[in-house]
């Protein structure tokens, strides 16, 4: 038997995704973080090298809602991806974004990876591991001063070309 089941979601953050193309990016780092103590703060990231037509290219997008105030940090936006460091035997990403006087400290422990299949080329045979568990540190500074640190658990975190 199957139930309807129906579930309102008001004043809530959360993310919703659609995978338009036939194959996922070589390589990225991607994280979404909505369980910080601080009301309307979240973290949304993805940095991956980009299949465009013929060519790759490294482009990110990273959105830090702080208290309801947006800070942006993309490729678009001349936000540059200063560190990425990939820890796997410790499970630690860490990672560095500057955009003018603005800099964010990213520190992500990966917790209980599963694994999924994702579509490549040839169809729905690319592996990728997923983490809905992980756990995020964040500190936001402008210039030297502290904007905003904080951590969020059960975050979720996928790798893909470490």
């Amino acid at each position: 038997m199957i139930e309807k089941v129906t579930t309102s979601f008001r004043m809530m953050y959360g993310y919703i995704e659609k995978d338009w193309g036939t194959s996922f990016p070589k390589s990225y780092v991607w994280c979404q973080a909505n369980n910080f103590k601080e009301k309307n703060t979240s973290l949304f990231l993805s940095i991956a090298e980009v299949p465009f037509k013929k060519v790759n290219f490294k482009g990110f997008i990273c959105i830090f809602l702080v208290e309801g105030k947006e800070y942006r940090f993309a490729t678009y936006n001349l936000a540059k991806v200063k560190n990425v460091e990939v820890n796997k035997d410790e499970g630690i990403v860490s990672i560095v974004i500057k955009k003018r006087r603005y800099k964010l400290y990213i520190n992500i422990k990966r917790k209980n990876d599963v694994e999924l299949i994702a579509p490549n080329v040839h169809g729905m045979k690319k592996i990728i591991t997923e983490s809905i568990n992980s756990e995020v540190i964040v500190k936001l500074l402008k210039g030297n001063k502290l904007l905003f640190e904080g951590f969020s658990p059960n975050a979720g975190l996928e790798i893909v070309g470490e």
